[in-house]
């Protein structure tokens, strides 16, 4: 995950930079996203009960990609924002945005993930194709951004000096240095917390079934509750991010 996050985008940023319009880089890197997860819908729905050895690392080299893409679409959305949306409405905009696709996450997960993940085996292929398809339509939509060509050269350099040319960036700009730790050390939090949670939430479960058959709650409802709290989570992180951005940029948030 962090992998596929920071090192393609930092190969790939002169790439994005000199490309005339970056509305094609989102739009392939979601499409080719999109691509993962319908490939994961597919290869569920035909191998779940055939697969040997070799499923668990069809998936991991999966979402390995995916990650990657996941890292280079993050690195064209954030440059075509910072290229189409003026500095001192960026934050603003990224926080309604997000609190608004945060709700709409929610309650597509509480209306159906709960419904699928309780399947006879757990419907994962709906789960993937519904997420596959979501991409999809977000790189048809980028595709459609009223975006002016920029016209732009840039010599190509060293790959030992596109890491020094990080560093130094990491060194030298002290808000850049206390995003950057935000980032890490809320990320990490979040993800020691939520998996602590998860496996009390499983052990719970397992615990009241074995007591008594009356309870309701599956472990597919537990882990469906469990991504509507990741969601949740997550929402404020962005909107933190969002303001020391703004602050780094030297715009107050509005």
């Amino acid at each position: 995950n962090r992998f596929g996050q920071s090192i393609p985008p930092i190969l790939f940023a002169r790439r994005l930079k000199v490309m005339q319009r970056k509305k094609w880089a989102l739009a392939g890197f979601s499409l080719a996203m999109g691509t993962v997860f319908l490939a994961l819908s597919a290869i569920w729905s035909l191998c779940h009960d055939t697969g040997g050895d070799w499923l668990p690392v069809i998936f991991l080299a999966l979402y390995a990609l995916f990650f990657a893409c996941t890292g280079l679409g993050q690195l064209a959305n954030g440059t075509l924002q910072g290229k189409l949306v003026r500095t001192r409405r960026r934050g603003k905009l990224l926080m309604v945005s997000t609190t608004v696709g945060a709700a709409l996450a929610m309650l597509a997960a509480w209306l159906v993930l709960g419904d699928w993940l309780a399947l006879e085996p757990p419907g994962f292929q709906y789960v993937f194709g519904f997420t596959g398809v979501l991409f999809v339509i977000s790189a048809i939509l980028a595709s459609r951004l009223s975006e002016r060509a920029d016209h732009q050269t840039e010599l190509p350099i060293a790959l030992r000096e596109i890491f020094k040319n990080a560093g130094r960036i990491l060194r030298d700009d002290w808000r850049f240095r206390r995003l950057a730790l935000v980032g890490a050390g809320w990320g990490w939090c979040v993800t020691a917390a939520l998996r602590r949670l998860f496996m009390l939430l499983i052990s719970a479960t397992k615990s009241l079934r074995a007591r008594s058959r009356a309870s309701k709650m599956s472990s597919a409802e537990i882990q469906a509750r469990a991504s509507l709290l990741a969601v949740a989570v997550g929402s404020p992180r962005v909107r933190l991010t969002a303001w020391l951005a703004e602050g780094a940029a030297g715009a107050p948030s509005r």
